[in-house]
């Protein structure tokens, strides 16, 4: 439905392109166990960044400092939508405010209103950078925990392979009698 309204959004010369890409790109947003966040209300976002228009949200905000007060709670933005990403099976909402740049996971919008007032995109806005940027110093905000793991080989080097942000002690593995591989990550 969403994309069908944004397809009919588009001039004939881009949409006869967007059906040429369309054919040749798919995102599946649901995952391997079955499980897909609610998107309700991400037609109206794509509506909203599509027309350069402010957009007013209700969003389930997340308490940063867990244990004191209510995990999550409702509140009231006006912003400024600026582009959409799909991160895995999870779908933000990149958008300006007076707060500066903020992320917004679309299934948290509880509700959204298309305002009649064009958005206000800084000169120069590049969304991949913007996200490459805002992905890097979230994911340095982690807390870090090292471990010690006793794998089964073929275990051990799926790690090696899939450690993403992970840091193997290269120096503190070894190899066990019976072919185990004891390493700290």
């Amino acid at each position: 439905s969403a994309l069908a309204k944004l397809m009919a959004s588009l001039p004939e010369p881009l949409r006869e392109r967007a059906v040429s890409i369309r054919q040749r790109l798919h995102v599946d947003t649901t995952g391997w166990r079955g499980t897909a966040e609610p998107l309700p209300m991400l037609p109206i976002v794509q509506d909203a960044v599509s027309r350069d228009r402010k957009l007013a949200i209700r969003y389930w905000s997340v308490n940063p400092e867990r244990g004191t007060g209510p995990r999550r709670k409702l509140v009231d933005r006006v912003i400024d939508p600026l582009g959409i990403v799909a991160k895995g099976t999870t779908w933000y909402l990149v958008a300006n405010t007076p707060r500066g740049f903020r992320t917004y996971r679309v299934s948290r919008i509880d509700h959204a209103t298309l305002l009649d007032k064009p958005c206000q995109r800084p000169p120069g806005f590049d969304l991949a950078v913007h996200w490459k940027s805002s992905t890097e110093q979230f994911t340095e905000g982690w807390k870090r925990v090292d471990v010690t793991l006793r794998l089964e080989p073929g275990a051990a080097e799926e790690m090696k392979i899939w450690h993403l942000n992970t840091k193997i002690d290269e120096t503190a593995t070894s190899i066990d009698p019976d072919g185990w591989v004891t390493m700290r990550v």
